[in-house]
């Protein structure tokens, strides 16, 4: 997994800079002015810091894009009720799966945050991390890295990977 993650960071990098070099426009009319924050969307079951977090050098990348937002990779944290696992499951979204910590609670009342996924399976996690931010205040927009498309399970995936099959 390390060696696959030190492999991939540049890549992943230059995507999200890539992508928010082209994007930042539209994000910050569909939110409504400037972005303010960049956070990132905690994994569910894995301690530690989000996996987007890991990617050396992704938050002075945002930076260069987006001088004016705050790089706030560690804004949203697991909550794990009574020391089990969060509630949020697939294609169950929960509000009380993540929460962010009391000091940046009141630094969010009406800020624009642009939430990073790193991959949208069924949208519970970046939706429940969602929730969060806008009971604080915020304006979340999500913007996942990857998205699992399941041609098996899904007519539509299995549409659209026939028309880009070229």
């Amino acid at each position: 997994m390390a060696e696959a993650r030190a492999r991939f960071a540049d890549l992943v990098r230059q995507l999200v800079v890539a992508f928010l070099h082209s994007h930042s426009g539209q994000l910050e009319v569909t939110l409504g002015g400037p972005l303010n924050v960049v956070a990132l969307v905690p994994s569910t079951h894995r301690p530690g810091p989000a996996p987007l977090g890991l990617v050396t050098g992704l938050g002075d990348g945002v930076a260069t894009v987006l001088p004016a937002a705050r790089w706030a990779p560690d804004l949203l944290r697991r909550a794990a009720p009574h020391g089990g696992s969060p509630p949020v499951a697939h294609m169950r979204p929960h509000p009380a799966a993540f929460i962010v910590p009391a000091p940046d609670c009141a630094s969010l009342a009406g800020a624009r945050v642009l939430l990073l996924d790193d991959l949208y399976v069924s949208g519970a996690r970046a939706q429940s991390a969602a929730a969060v931010l806008g009971r604080a205040g915020a304006s979340a927009l999500i913007a996942p890295l990857g998205r699992v498309l399941r041609p098996d399970r899904v007519v539509l995936h299995a549409e659209f990977l026939r028309r880009h099959a070229a």
